[in-house]
């Protein structure tokens, strides 16, 4: 069974902490007019903070077929 890369899951779980942060923030509380308590609050820093780390590598490492060609002209 072939597995997504490391990279792809990574990006998909990024883009799901964005996807909660934006349904708590534009439907519960803008939509709803829900105010949010302290334990939300940092819930979504959390939840932002987790995303970030998901999402950081995706701006660093180059795809591996990249670094491949890199090594191969070098």
């Amino acid at each position: 069974m072939m597995f997504p890369s490391y990279r792809l899951t990574n990006l998909f779980a990024g883009l799901g902490c964005g996807l909660i942060i934006a349904i708590a923030v534009f439907y519960f509380q803008n939509y709803l007019g829900l105010e949010p308590c302290y334990l939300c609050m940092t819930q979504r820093v959390f939840v932002m903070a987790v995303g970030l780390i998901f999402i950081l590598p995706q701006c660093t490492t180059p795809p591996q077929g990249v670094v491949q060609s890199i090594h191969y002209w070098s």
